[in-house]
C-alpha cells in the first residue's frame, strides 16, 4: 500500500486503449450554473500521470505528450489518487515509478518520457 510522505513524487506513463476513460475532463462552466449553452470543451487525453503532494493533499495531475497539464484532481491522500487514477486509466497505467529528486520540472520530465519512442517505466 502506498503511502502519503511529504515530497513524494510519482508518475506513469500511459499507453494508448480503445477503451474510452473512466471519465471526462472538460474546460468551462457547466450550462447548468452558466444560465447559458454548453461550450465547454475536452481536454487532450493524457500521455502520462504525475502524483505529488505532502501532508496537506496529494494531486494526480495528467500531463500531454507535450508536457502540458489536461486536468488535475486533489486529493486526501496517495491512495485515494492512485485510485482515482486506476478508476479513470485503468490497464492504461504502465506503472509508477519516483520521479528523481534532480528533477525540477516534472511536466518537462514526463514529457521527455512520453515522447520517447517505446519508452516505458517497468
Amino acid at each position: 500500500m502506498l503511502k502519503n510522505p511529504s515530497g513524494r513524487r510519482l508518475i506513469s506513463l500511459l499507453t494508448l486503449s480503445d477503451e474510452p476513460p473512466g471519465s471526462r475532463h472538460l474546460v468551462g462552466i457547466p450550462p447548468e450554473i452558466s444560465g447559458g449553452p454548453d461550450d465547454r470543451r475536452t481536454m487532450p487525453s493524457p500521455s502520462a500521470l504525475i502524483v505529488f503532494g505532502g501532508a496537506g493533499g496529494v494531486f494526480l495531475e495528467r500531463v500531454t505528450s507535450t508536457g502540458e497539464s489536461c486536468g488535475d484532481t486533489w486529493h486526501l491522500d496517495l491512495d485515494e489518487a492512485i485510485d482515482q487514477a486506476r478508476y479513470e486509466y485503468g490497464d492504461a497505467i504502465v506503472g509508477w515509478r519516483e520521479i528523481p529528486s534532480e528533477v525540477a520540472d516534472p511536466f518537462e520530465y514526463a514529457s521527455s518520457l512520453a515522447s520517447r519512442k517505446g519508452a516505458t517505466l517497468v
